[in-house]
Formats: C-alpha cells, structure tokens, sequence
C-alpha cells in the first residue's frame, strides 16, 4: 500500500496549519499553503509584482495574501521601515521656519532738518539763516 498524497493547508476558520490527505482537501474550509491549488485566484506577491503592481498595495482588493518567500520579505521590509519611522520620530523636528510677519521699526525721534549751505572738504557745514 501507497502513503497517500497530502498537502498542507491553513484552516480558515482556527488558523491552525495541518497536513492533510489531498482527498479531505475542501477550499471552503482550508487555505492551502503549499502551493498546490488550481482554484487559487489571489496572486503570491511574485506574481502581483511581476504583473508591474506595487508591492505595497498586496494583496489586491478582495484578494487573500499567499504566503510565499516573497511575502515574507516584504513584511519583513514594512516591519523594517516601521521601526525606522518611530526611531527616527523621537529626532528633534526639524520644520521649515516660518517667516515672521513684517515688523514696524520702532519709532525714533526726528529732529527736524534745516538746510545746509555747501561745505569745503575739510570744513563742516554751518547750517543757513531763513
């Protein structure tokens, strides 16, 4: 007698991982986890990036993440960039500067000004008689 095939598979409604006879296979109830599903319509991440999609918006909408090799890359990538972004939060911030609204100079007393008769270098100039 010959073993039977398996095939491991995720239970959907526990999330428990077992290997199971491929003949108690029931899409309805297992998520299959080795690859071996002909009615799989999510696409591994490989594949959703290899079709020109960006990696960060996997899975599409109304889609199932598959795991793959990929995928654990690339949440290994976001957990990375997400501990980068709080250690880099505790930084001082460094925000543009904002320019200040005009200030009035302050105002300074004038004296008023009479005029001056012209001067020869060397000499001040003596203000005129009106």
């Amino acid at each position: 007698m010959s073993p039977q095939p398996t095939r491991k598979v995720k239970n959907i409604e526990t999330g428990d991982t077992w290997i199971i006879n491929e003949e108690d296979f029931d899409p309805a109830r297992h998520e299959p986890l080795d690859g071996k599903s002909k009615d799989r319509t999510s696409p591994t991440i490989e594949e959703y990036v290899g079709a020109g999609y960006n990696p960060n918006n996997y899975p599409p909408e109304g889609h199932k993440e598959i795991e793959s090799p990929g995928l654990k890359v690339h949440k290994a990538w976001k957990a990375h960039v997400a501990r980068e972004a709080v250690a880099n939060s505790n930084l001082p911030a460094s925000t543009p500067t904002q320019p200040s609204a005009p200030s009035t100079p302050p105002a300074t007393p004038t004296t008023p000004t009479t005029p001056s008769t012209p001067s020869t270098p060397g000499t001040p100039a003596t203000p005129s008689k009106t």
